[in-house]
């Protein structure tokens, strides 16, 4: 076994490595949290554009009005754009974007 007379300069590097390794573990944490929370935004963003779109074919369907058309609306701070492309009946093209 090494004996040191004044320790304090090995404590002193041993402190910054755990500081060290602590600091890497939180970034990693935060950038993994962050990465989910886009990912879960992204996947809301897409469900909500396609019940949009589904809501919107049926409305023509309802109402037997297959035209081209484009609507769209703002729902927190995003907006989607629905377009109605009737290519041939009964296919109907419709899609959202955000």
């Amino acid at each position: 076994m090494i004996k040191y007379k004044d320790k304090s300069g090995v404590l002193l590097v041993v402190v910054l490595i755990i500081v060290m390794v602590m600091m890497v573990l939180s970034v990693t944490i935060v950038s993994q949290s962050m990465s989910q929370s886009r990912g879960s935004r992204y996947q809301a963003d897409q469900i909500v554009a396609e019940q949009w779109a589904k809501g919107v074919f049926w409305q023509q369907y309802s109402a037997g009005n297959f035209s081209a058309t484009t609507q769209q609306f703002n729902l927190n701070n995003h907006t989607y754009t629905c377009t109605t492309n009737p290519n041939s009946l009964p296919q109907v093209t419709v899609s959202c974007s955000y």
